[in-house]
């Protein structure tokens, strides 16, 4: 089984900038970075020793493995111009087919990396969850010999729970986070949103330690029809933020009903 050991990087966004961080912290040899915008390839390549380009047919085609960290939508364009056969070629998305590039190469899958990324922001990747999906056993199995090379909290799914639990993210983690981007915009200039998160750090632990159905506290699960009455006339200057209040708690009364 061949040992992975130099990579070039297909995208040069928020995923393949920490990627790239990660691998050259570990010894790993970038081999090339590829983007759409030239700038952008070569603002990522100097920080892991590598060369840039902006164009496929440039591609270094030696290199033991190739990630494909681009847009979802970007997968067919690089499935459509680049060849690499024989060579192990991956994407890094939750939804794509994990044959998604298998015009590329037929040796290769899905390396989807569940958390949320910015360039900036460093993370710790022994506490990141790697999602490995090979097109075929022996792919998967480099994959996984691969994947702790950086995180030892490393996953085998198949094609619909990698699909599943994308979907499932999108619910946790950007879903979340526009709801607490709702909370700020309620609370307004004068009232520091900061005030909300022991608040919600409890919610977060209790919904992981206790189970989401034995946390669900509020006016909602409580049946307090007056409280509720009293928080939609509050929003009715929000009426974006009052229908997503309606929503919710018209799906927790239903939820807990008979609870």
């Amino acid at each position: 089984m061949q040992n992975l050991e130099t990579i070039v990087l297909i995208g040069s966004g928020n995923v393949a900038t920490q990627l790239a961080i990660a691998f050259y912290a570990k010894g790993l040899k970038i081999e090339q970075v590829y983007s759409l915008d030239i700038n952008h390839a070569k603002q990522l390549a100097v920080h892991v020793n590598s060369p840039a380009t902006d164009n496929l047919k440039d591609i270094y085609p030696e290199a033991d493995l190739y990630i494909v960290a681009v847009k979802d939508d970007a997968i067919a364009e690089i499935n459509a111009g680049l060849r690499l056969p024989g060579r192990m070629v991956v994407h890094t998305s939750g939804s794509a087919d994990v044959d998604a590039l298998g015009a590329v190469s037929l040796t290769g899958g899905a390396f989807y990396p569940l958390q949320t990324f910015t360039k900036d922001h460093s993370l710790n990747w022994e506490n990141v969850p790697l999602i490995i999906n090979g097109m075929d056993e022996e792919s998967t199995a480099m994959l996984r010999e691969f994947a702790v090379k950086i995180s030892p909290n490393v996953h085998e799914f198949n094609e619909e729970e990698r699909k599943r639990i994308h979907v499932a993210a999108v619910f946790a983690n950007n879903f979340v986070n526009y709801i607490l981007g709702n909370a700020k915009t309620i609370l307004g200039e004068n009232i520091p949103f900061s005030i909300l998160e022991p608040l919600v750090r409890e919610t977060v632990e209790k919904a992981f330690s206790h189970g989401t159905e034995n946390s669900q506290t509020g006016p909602a699960k409580r049946g307090d029809i007056k409280t509720i009455e009293a928080h939609l006339k509050l929003l009715e200057d929000l009426p974006d933020v009052q229908g997503i209040y309606k929503v919710m708690t018209d799906a927790i009364i239903e939820k807990y009903r008979d609870s």
